[in-house]
């Protein structure tokens, strides 16, 4: 840790990184954070996720993309 413990180091890999930096995203543009959050989202599953899944399912699923 590094000055009052907001900073972590990285021998191997010669890095110094700030806590509040890495809270904030600086380390990623606003598009990458903002695609992580919504992969994280995506990703939850609830049972009316569930049910919805397999509504969709017994119609056939998910349309195949055109190819234009």
């Amino acid at each position: 840790m590094l000055g009052r413990g907001i900073g972590l180091h990285w021998e191997s890999l010669d890095a110094d990184l700030s806590v509040p930096g890495l809270l904030a995203g600086l380390f990623g543009t606003k598009a990458f954070m903002d695609k992580q959050r919504a992969a994280r989202a995506g990703a939850a599953t609830s049972p009316a996720k569930a049910v919805a899944a397999r509504l969709n399912g017994r119609k056939g699923g998910r349309p195949p993309k055109s190819c234009w």
